[in-house]
Order: structure tokens, then sequence, then C-alpha cells
């Protein structure tokens, strides 16, 4: 309900009375499917289980209760994400000094759980209280149900399809050899989609903007917002990825290990899914999800949940957790390439991506420059940061020389900083 809700609120916001029977129409929707996750929650897992994880379950139950509450999507429709932001900082804060104070061992694990789901739930019940400040109270009258459940049911399918692709791929893996290869390739993964949240927050910034600009007929000002939203997530993602590539031989056996030492050419491999997935990123979160695109939104993901089992099947028996990781990269890239080329008619594509070689040539040599400077250090904390360092000051001060409006740009926040 998140997409669907910012996007559909984004769409009316400059309208009060609009916003408000929005607003409680799709909540009414989140609150149906919500109740009925929770009873077949409730019988599922709490009615007649007698197992040890009973308690497990019934700890949980706050956090069902938190997903009923969430109206993050509001609030992100508006852009006041500052709301959001100091809301995920202290529901995190608070959680952990809990956790560091209650939980004293093994047998703490159901405390654990409910401080957990317990945040979650205090966490978007204080969204509520804003709530009167930007929504008039519910009018029945007004209210339109029927007209959001086709669209927020269309955009549940490639939630499936990106579960389905993201997460069997470690369960097809484990079939197809073992629980070791399993390991390799989910610490393979791990840095590279952690990364990935630096550059694809500014899809989650983008959004609700273009949506209000689509609903306002302003496609030229969507095209701009397009293009300089591409230009700054190829240069993010284009850095993190060669980042990714110099610091991979210390980086694992330092904070893996020396026994994950065989996973290094994985992570190198798996790299290149941060520019792949940024990319595809701005042209289906930035473009088709907020101008009402679902049909080009859904058809790359539901594609990606079909093809990267079959590469998975071919690959893993034969190669291991490295045939995992090049069935992601593959399935990555497809999903991009379908992106791009579903919406190719709508956008000026050649000048969008006019400067995509000025970047990948300052990432080539500021990766040639610190693989150099690495051949010299020993794996250790302080490598990682050195090589990483001299990646960022190649890499950012040839972007600098050869981009003349990103250096004009860059001159003119410094100069607005020193008045």
């Amino acid at each position: 309900m998140t997409n669907y809700g910012s996007k559909r609120i984004a769409y009316v916001r400059d309208s009060k009375e609009k916003m408000s029977n929005e607003f409680w129409s799709i909540w009414l929707i989140q609150l149906s499917v919500s109740i009925i996750c929770l009873i077949s929650y409730i019988f599922l897992f709490v009615v007649g289980n007698t197992s040890d994880l009973r308690i497990m379950f019934i700890m949980q139950f706050p956090l069902l209760l938190a997903s009923l509450l969430d109206i993050s999507w509001l609030y992100v429709g508006m852009e006041d994400f500052g709301k959001t932001i100091t809301r995920n900082i202290l529901v995190k804060i608070i959680g952990l000094i809990l956790i560091f104070i209650l939980v004293k061992g093994p047998n703490d694990v159901w405390l654990y759980i409910l401080i957990n789901s317990g945040s979650a739930f205090i966490g978007n019940l204080s969204f509520w209280i804003f709530l009167k400040k930007y929504v008039n109270k519910i009018n029945f009258k007004a209210i339109n149900v029927k007209c959001h459940i086709r669209e927020s049911f269309l955009l549940f399918i490639p939630q499936i399809a990106t579960q389905i692709y993201t997460t069997l791929d470690r369960a097809v893996i484990g079939g197809l050899s073992n629980t070791l290869q399993v390991g390799y390739y989910s610490n393979s993964q791990k840095i590279a989609r952690l990364s990935l949240v630096v550059v694809t927050s500014l899809s989650f910034v983008m959004m609700p903007r273009i949506a209000n600009m689509y609903a306002n007929d302003d496609k030229g000002k969507v095209n701009d917002y397009l293009s300089k939203s591409l230009k700054f997530s190829l240069i993010l993602s284009i850095f993190i990825t060669t980042s990714l590539i110099v610091i991979s031989k210390d980086f694992v056996p330092v904070f893996f290990g020396d026994n994950f030492k065989v996973i290094i050419p994985y992570m190198i491999i798996s790299s290149v899914i941060v520019i792949f997935i940024s990319v595809g990123g701005v042209f289906a979160t930035q473009f088709s999800l907020p101008t009402g695109r679902t049909k080009e939104y859904t058809i790359p993901l539901v594609l990606a949940a079909v093809i990267n089992p079959i590469i998975n099947i071919i690959l893993v028996p034969s190669l291991g957790a490295l045939g995992g990781v090049f069935a992601i990269v593959i399935t990555e890239f497809v999903v991009m390439f379908i992106r791009i080329f579903v919406v190719r008619k709508e956008l000026d594509l050649r000048f969008m991506f006019k400067v995509t070689f000025k970047y990948l040539f300052a990432g080539i040599i500021g990766l040639i420059v610190s693989l150099f400077i690495s051949k010299v250090l020993n794996p250790s904390y302080m490598s990682v940061f050195i090589e990483g360092t001299i990646n960022a000051i190649v890499y950012f001060a040839i972007i600098l020389i050869i981009d003349k409006e990103l250096r004009l740009l860059l001159l003119s926040l410094i100069r607005k900083k020193m008045r």
C-alpha cells in the first residue's frame, strides 16, 4: 500500500478535501486486508499451537497491528519526510536501548521479539498524532473504495514477484547444492544490497514529487527531474560499484573471516547490480509508478520472477553459489533493460544517457588507481578505508573536471554556505 497510497496522495495533495477522501478510502482497504491477515495469523499460528514457538508468534502480534496503523504513505505523498525519518530514528534508538537493558540471554528471545514488534507498533501509532493537521474527519458519503481496489491489487503483484526472485534464489541454491553454498551466496549479496539504500532513497523522495507534477500536467518538469535524478543515480551507483570492487579483497577477510575468501570474486561480480537496480529504479519507481503505468512497472518484475529460477536451475548444479551470483546479475540487468525499453517512447533517452560514458570513464580511472595502491596494502580496517577514500577522491575529482553543470552546481552551493 505504501507505493500506491503515496502516489494517490501526491496526485491530490493540493486539495485537503480530495486528499482526505483519498486517504480514508485507501486506509479502509488497508484496514480490511490487515484484519483478514490478523485473523488468519491467529488461527494458523496461535490457536491450537502447543509448540514452544507459540509464545514467539504471540509476541509478533504488535507487528501485525503496526501494519494496520502504518500511514507513512500519507506523509511520503505530501513529501513530509521529516516525520517518517524522525519516527524511524527514534523507534530504532529506543528499541536498541531497551534490548541492551532488558535482553540478557537466550531465554529472553521472546522479549527481543516483543521489543522489536512493539517498537514498530508505537512508531506507526505516532503517525496518527499529526493526522488532524492534514486530513479531515472521515466522510463516508465521499468514500470510494471500489476505484482503488483494482490498481492497489495490481501493485501487489510486483511486490510478490520481487520477493520470489530475491528470496527464492537462496532456496533454489540450497536445494541444488548445499547450505555452505547458500552461505557464500548470501554473504556476497549483503554489502551490495545494503549499499543500495543510499541510491534507492532518491527514488523514495522523487516519486511523490513526479506524481504531483504528472497530476498537474507538467510533463516538461517530469523529464527535467528524471534527467537530473538519473544523473545523480549514475554518479552514486558507479562510485559504489567501483568501491565494492576495490575493497572486496580486504573487506571479506577482515569482516567475514579468512574462511569466506572464496566469495571475493562473487562480491566483485555482484557489485554491478547496484548500477542495474539504481538505473532501473529511475524509470520504474520515478516514472512508471507515479504516472500510472502499472503494466510497465509490473512486467519487468514478473519476468524476473520467471527467469531467475530458470537461470539458477541451469547454473547452480555446476557452479554452486557462483551460478546464483550470475543468475541474479543477469536477472537485474534484464529488469533494468525492460524497464527502460517499455518507456522508450515516452522519454528522451538519448539526452538522458548522454553523460553515462563520462561517469563510467571516471569510475574506471578511479578503479585502476585504487587497485594499484591496494596491491601494497595488507588486509585491515585501515586498508579498506584507504582504498575507498582514494577511489572517492579520484572518481569525484574527475567528474568535477569533466562535468561543467555539476561543477557550477557545487560552486553555487559553496557560495550560498559562505554567505
